[in-house]
């Protein structure tokens, strides 16, 4: 029997800001998660074709979510601050994916300490809502099961 897929219903999405659930951000629309390799190449004498050999460079996330309220507006502010080296910044944030699959089974990714890059807001129009997007990068995380 084929498992089911995983939908967006089925995925969780959290922001810690300092070690504290940022509960009230709920309102995500997509989330992308990137892990980034490079491929290095060598050639070397007697060899007939090139060798390979990964390294993992960290990896990205982009977030995207309609404005529910102001907490979000409070984490960029945070962000700014922190970027600032003004007190009021954070010393870290953390974003949670959990997945949960029909079998049972509940795996996180725990991306850990993210940095942040430009945050757009974006109001379209009167009939549209306004959204935030949040692109980071990091390098430590940890998968739970």
């Amino acid at each position: 029997m084929a498992s089911k897929r995983l939908k967006g219903q089925n995925t969780v999405i959290s922001i810690l800001k300092d070690g504290e659930l940022q509960a009230k951000i709920d309102a995500i629309t997509s989330t992308e998660v990137t892990f980034e390799m490079e491929i290095l190449t060598d050639d070397f004498l007697g060899d007939t074709a090139e060798r390979y050999d990964t390294v993992y460079n960290g990896y990205s996330v982009s977030i995207e979510a309609q404005m529910s309220n102001a907490q979000i507006i409070d984490l960029s502010d945070s962000i700014v601050n922190r970027a600032r080296n003004r007190t009021g910044g954070v010393s870290r944030i953390d974003v949670a994916t959990t997945f949960f699959f029909d079998e049972g089974d509940v795996r996180t990714f725990s991306l850990i300490d993210l940095q942040f890059e430009s945050i757009p807001f974006s109001s379209g129009g009167r009939k549209d809502f306004t959204t935030v997007k949040l692109s980071a990068k990091g390098s430590d995380y940890e998968t739970l099961s």
